[in-house]
């Protein structure tokens, strides 16, 4: 997984690239947590993940949890078919607030 970092409207951006798979599951995690330890209002950008599994998935579970427990949001948004299928296929598309595409979440 590779990650990238943009601020927008006062929206802090993280945009998730490659595969979020049991491999680099570690690795991610410590790099995503660090990377939202300071994200008040945040967007997971899962555009670009072309591979996610079960460990990606509890991931993402876990920064969602940590970000509620400090009273911070994070939203999933522009899934990718493979984030979007994995969601749907462990029943967990519900458990975030899933916007369709970054734009809409960072506009006005």
């Amino acid at each position: 997984m590779k990650l990238r970092r943009e601020l927008r409207d006062h929206r802090t951006v993280l945009h998730l690239s490659g595969a979020l798979t049991a491999n680099g599951v570690a690795a991610a995690q410590r790099e995503l947590l660090a990377a939202l330890a300071d994200v008040e209002d945040g967007l997971l950008d899962l555009s670009a993940l072309h591979r996610i599994d079960g460990l990606g998935l509890q991931l993402l579970m876990l920064a969602k949890r940590e970000a509620l427990r400090e009273g911070r949001r994070l939203q999933l948004g522009g899934l990718s078919s493979a984030a979007r299928e994995a969601l749907q296929r462990c029943g967990l598309v519900g458990y975030f607030r899933d916007e369709d595409s970054v734009a809409h979440f960072v506009s006005p």
